[in-house]
């Protein structure tokens, strides 16, 4: 077994490679357990969408 890199976590959570370039690695490490998941919040944002356009129709 071995430790995800930096970069693998920054694809796992949707950020683009070497985004958090230039920190100390374990900051890179912090940043990315701190951050949101932008796929799952965009997928969130569409769905409450949906249900709002939803309830304004009924």
């Amino acid at each position: 077994m071995r430790t995800l890199t930096p970069i693998e976590c920054e694809r796992l959570n949707g950020i683009p490679d070497d985004w958090t370039a230039g920190m100390p690695e374990r900051l890179r490490y912090f940043t990315m357990g701190n951050v949101l998941v932008v796929p799952l919040v965009k997928a969130m944002g569409k769905r409450i969408s949906a249900l709002a356009e939803y309830e304004q129709r009924s």
